[in-house]
């Protein structure tokens, strides 16, 4: 039974790797095999498709990988907020964003398979997005409670910030762009806290509160 398990996780990792390199299509079952140290029978005795493979491919990345890149227990999100620590949020960032880069393969599938699997699409959305929103409004409504944040609506603050870190992350692992994450880090949090309008703007009352 372990073996069995240890097997079918060699094959999905394989899997990962190389459908984010060559394209679930440019990808042959043999390579997969040979990557991952298994006869092609092997692979077709736990999957009977490459289709099938692709399927459980996308379900733990979906259920299993990106939410534990993501997610944060509600608790310490709550802990995090009530420190006030610029610092220690930078650095809960650069931590996420570090991760996610180093496992950029799990994204790099979903993003490319999810235009042409409509019920794969139908589940990351259903079950990994609200899960994100939720942690991020969290941490939001519980620094706007603090007097941290303005009273604003959670979800366009979240929504903006969490479009701006995904810029980041783009556009160093998929432009490849070699970037300073902590320096744009650094920018990202002080826009959002601060805003891009100089003093004499807001004084002029060109930008209004609320």
């Amino acid at each position: 039974m372990g073996d069995s398990v240890e097997t079918q996780e060699r094959i999905i990792q394989s899997a990962i790797k190389l459908f984010a390199q060559k394209g679930y299509h440019g990808t042959k079952t043999i390579e997969i095999a040979k990557d991952c140290g298994v006869a092609e029978g092997t692979v077709f005795k736990y999957y009977s498709t490459k289709m099938e493979l692709l399927r459980n491919v996308l379900s733990k990345i979906i259920h299993e990988i990106i939410p534990g890149l993501i997610l944060q227990p509600e608790g310490e999100v709550q802990k995090l907020v009530a420190a006030h620590d610029a610092e220690a949020a930078k650095a809960f960032l650069k931590a996420k964003v570090k991760r996610i880069s180093e496992n950029f393969s799990a994204f790099k599938i979903l993003i490319n398979e999810l235009q042409y699997h409509e019920d794969i699409k139908n589940e990351y959305f259903s079950v990994l997005v609200p899960g994100v929103i939720k942690m991020v409004e969290g941490f939001y409504n519980a620094g706007r409670l603090q007097g941290f944040f303005r009273d604003i609506n959670p979800h366009i603050a979240v929504r903006s910030f969490i479009g701006a870190v995904n810029m980041m992350v783009l556009d160093k692992n998929v432009l490849n762009r070699d970037l300073d994450v902590e320096a744009e880090l650094e920018v990202i949090i002080d826009i959002y806290l601060n805003g891009v309008g100089t003093q004499a703007v807001q004084d002029a009352g060109i930008v209004k509160e609320g």
